[in-house]
C-alpha cells in the first residue's frame, strides 16, 4: 500500500505551495471521477439488493356496496347479478334482499322484486322503510289489499313517515277506499303541511279539503 506524500509548503509560501497544491490537485482530479462512480454503483447495488416496499393493501369493497354502486348507475343487469353473489356471501343480512328488491322493482320485475323483499321482511320484520318499498311493490303489481296491509304495518313502525302515509293514501284510493285515503292524506300533511303533491292526493278523494286529521298515526282500520 502506497504512503499519501506530504507537501511541505515553501518557506516564501508563494511558488512553492501554490506548485504543491497544484500537484496535489492533479492527483485528487485523477481519483475523484473513479470514486464517485463506485460510490454511485455501491448505492445502486443496495438499491437493487433491498427489497421492495410492502405497500398497505386496500380494504376490499363488500359485494353489497360494489351492487348498490352498479344500481345507482342505471346497470341493473348486472347490480342484479352482484345481489347473487352477495346473498351467498351474507345470506342473514336483510339490506342484501332489500336492494335487490329495490333494484328488481325499479326494471318492472314486480314478483321477483316481492319475493327478496319478503326474505328481507323475514329478518328484519319492523323496517319501516322496507315495509313501504314492499307495500308499494304490491300495489304496483295489482295487488292493493297486500300492499295497503304492508303500508299500515310501514306507519305503525314509523307515526311520521310521509312518504309511507302518502303510499298508503294513494294505494287506499286506488281500492275505492276514499275516505280512509283522505285520512291516510290529511296524516302526512299534518307532518309536513303545504307539500303541494300530498294536497293535490287528498283534494282527487276530498275536493272540499274538510277538516284536518288528528295527530298523525290515527287512521282508522279500513271499513270504519
Amino acid at each position: 500500500m502506497r504512503r499519501a506524500l506530504s507537501v511541505v509548503p515553501s518557506r516564501r509560501g508563494g511558488l512553492g505551495s501554490a506548485a504543491a497544491r497544484s500537484s496535489q490537485s492533479r492527483r485528487q482530479g485523477t481519483r475523484q471521477p473513479a470514486a464517485g462512480v463506485i460510490f454511485r454503483a455501491v448505492i445502486l447495488a443496495v438499491l437493487l439488493v433491498l427489497p421492495s416496499p410492502v405497500l398497505p393493501s386496500p380494504v376490499q369493497e363488500s359485494t353489497l356496496r360494489q351492487a348498490n354502486k352498479t344500481a345507482s348507475r342505471g346497470d341493473y343487469n348486472a347490480a342484479i347479478e352482484l345481489y347473487e353473489k352477495a346473498a351467498r356471501e351474507e345470506p342473514k343480512n336483510a339490506a342484501v334482499y332489500h336492494m335487490w328488491g329495490r333494484t328488481l322493482a325499479n326494471i318492472g320485475e314486480f314478483p321477483r322484486a316481492i319475493e327478496q323483499y319478503k326474505k328481507a321482511v323475514e329478518l328484519s320484520p319492523h323496517n319501516p322503510e322496507l315495509l313501504n318499498d314492499l307495500g308499494v311493490t304490491y300495489a304496483a303489481n295489482g295487488q292493493l289489499d297486500e300492499g295497503a296491509a304492508q303500508l299500515r304495518a310501514a306507519v305503525a313502525a314509523s307515526p311520521k313517515y310521509v312518504s309511507a302515509w302518502n303510499n298508503l293514501g294513494i294505494t287506499l284510493m286506488r281500492k275505492g277506499d276514499t275516505k280512509q285515503a283522505a285520512v291516510a292524506f290529511r296524516a302526512s300533511l299534518r307532518l309536513q303541511p303545504g307539500n303541494a303533491v300530498i294536497q293535490q292526493n287528498l283534494k282527487k278523494v276530498a275536493p272540499e279539503a274538510a277538516a284536518p286529521v288528528g295527530p298523525a298515526g290515527t287512521v282508522a282500520p279500513a271499513g270504519k
